[in-house]
């Protein structure tokens, strides 16, 4: 997922894929349900750095490249693996947010910008005709990547000469593989890698398996999204009520929309929404704030809801992105003015 609980996928030969909308935005209704749309971030094309013909289908035309000097390197992503949004905080600021894919196929990981657009997410790749990382070694098959506590990337290496299923063995790869011992040595090689920006210093060794609750609320704020993330866990499932007031601070006096999100939704897991939050966030600078606000606003009693429906009214004219969460939010709504939000945002942006 990225900061806002957008969630990123991808598939065999499209390396990132991006969904607009939170899960189950549009299954609220259970008489008019849509699936969710994703949407493909950049194109598929790789940059490998030795031939691919190591592959199931390498024998089929525009599998592998068949002339010039990147003669037999893979040409498209038909293995693409578990890919990662980076947020981490020891990368320079420009990949933060930037989708990572890894090829085992091609023994590489590529990366993709992000673009967000109203109601759709676009990309591109971020190094021209060349990856972030690639490998002459044959059985360097990365297959899965995470945000690190210290701000890198760690990258799982399958490290395995073979990666096809043997049911599904081509003639044709099993002759590659005997005709280089791919199909030996396959069980004891694997590996995790720290990919990490050399200038940089690594981020502190996390503890927080033993800290209190009252003391993981600064991390709610953390430059680096894994924190973010564990400490709102760890604060949710420790289920301490004496923490609200301090989290609620952040929400209203924060100056960072990531943490003021994520303290947001570490109310919500509390089941401690409440009035001087869902204004605070109603009325932030950002409307990535607001749109929490907007779907958070549901858990408040009906008196509450309709001491801030003329902030959701204006909201409601706002940009697309805004307005598109009070669409997807008036129909909960017990204020006056719910069925007019609705009209509002048709009334603009039908």
């Amino acid at each position: 997922t990225d900061d806002y609980g957008r969630l990123f996928h991808n598939w065999n030969s499209a390396p990132a894929q991006g969904e607009f909308l939170r899960p189950n935005s549009l299954m609220k209704n259970p008489d008019l349900q849509f699936k969710m749309k994703a949407h493909s971030i950049g194109g598929n094309r790789v940059y490998p750095i030795r031939v691919n013909t190591g592959v199931n289908r390498g024998y089929m035309p525009d599998i592998l490249i068949a002339e010039g000097p990147d003669k037999d390197e893979l040409a498209n992503f038909t293995a693409a693996s578990g890919n990662a949004i980076y947020r981490g905080d020891q990368f320079p600021s420009r990949f933060y947010g930037v989708s990572f894919t890894p090829e085992p196929a091609a023994n590489l990981i590529s990366v993709r910008e992000v673009i967000e657009q109203d109601g759709q997410f676009i990309g591109k790749e971020l190094y021209n005709q060349s990856e972030i990382l690639a490998s002459t070694d044959e059985r360097f098959r990365p297959v899965n990547l995470y945000t690190a506590p210290d701000g890198t990337l760690y990258i799982v290496d399958m490290y395995h000469g073979v990666i096809q299923h043997k049911e599904f063995i081509t003639p044709y790869l099993r002759e590659q593989a005997k005709s280089r011992g791919l199909d030996k040595f396959n069980t004891t090689m694997g590996r995790i890698y720290r990919l990490r920006w050399q200038n940089n210093k690594l981020g502190e060794q996390p503890n927080l398996a033993n800290k209190s609750p009252a003391e993981l609320v600064p991390y709610l704020a953390h430059d680096n999204g894994w924190w973010r993330d564990i400490s709102r866990r760890l604060i949710v499932q420790a289920n301490d009520q004496t923490v609200v007031e301090k989290i609620t601070e952040i929400v209203v006096a924060s100056d960072d929309h990531k943490a003021k999100i994520n303290a947001l939704w570490a109310l919500e897991g509390l089941n401690a929404i409440n009035l001087k939050v869902i204004h605070a966030g109603l009325y932030a600078k950002h409307p990535k704030v607001q749109i929490s606000a907007i779907a958070l606003s549901t858990a408040l009693n009906s008196e509450d809801q309709q001491k801030v429906s003329q902030r959701l009214s204006e909201l409601a004219q706002s940009e697309y992105q805004v307005a598109l969460q009070i669409a997807l939010t008036a129909g909960e709504l017990q204020t006056d003015n719910a069925f007019e939000l609705i009209n509002v945002v048709l009334a603009k942006y039908e």
